[in-house]
């Protein structure tokens, strides 16, 4: 049957599983024209949402050698993610973390090779390899406040030297 919507189908790959490629509709889609959307599913958290930057013509050998990686390091990087996250939250805002709770969201691999602007934050070194992180929803910061959205960003296996924890 004819349909007026193009829809994207989901492809299964030898690594990733069931990905399917989402268009970016921003304004800095010339230079992330989209990306591949999955699942990663971890012991602790469940399945969560795997977001890998890039193009139609799929993720980079890059991107699925550092996918393995993390894949197989996964309790050390969030257990990482969090400590971090953690004291960079309570040095920030001087809430202890006792009635904390984390829902990890998603697992990110941002575009290969490195944009431009991501190479401004990095030194030398480090551009030519691939940045990437994770999202946490962080709740129980305080009496009726709605959780924090946090995130690390790593560059190969290294946190990222400038800004390896954000939160909002």
């Amino acid at each position: 049957m004819f349909s007026l919507f193009k829809r994207n189908r989901p492809q299964e790959h030898p690594i990733l599983g069931s990905i399917i490629y989402r268009a970016n509709k921003g304004n800095n889609k010339a230079d992330i024209p989209g990306f591949w959307e999955g699942r990663l599913e971890t012991t602790t958290y469940g399945t969560v949402k795997l977001l890998i930057w890039g193009d139609k013509s799929g993720p980079t050998a890059e991107q699925i050698a550092l996918y393995q990686q993390i894949k197989n390091n996964l309790p050390t990087y969030l257990q990482q993610s969090k400590d971090g996250l953690c004291n960079y939250i309570q040095g920030t805002e001087g809430k202890a973390a006792t009635e904390w709770s984390w829902d990890l969201e998603q697992l990110y691999i941002q575009a290969y090779p490195m944009r431009t602007r991501l190479k401004e934050d990095l030194p030398e070194a480090l551009h030519g390899g691939v940045a990437w992180g994770f999202c946490f929803s962080v709740g129980g910061l305080g009496e009726g406040e709605d959780a924090y959205t946090a995130y690390s960003a790593y560059v190969n296996a290294q946190l990222h030297p400038k800004f390896p924890f954000t939160y909002h």
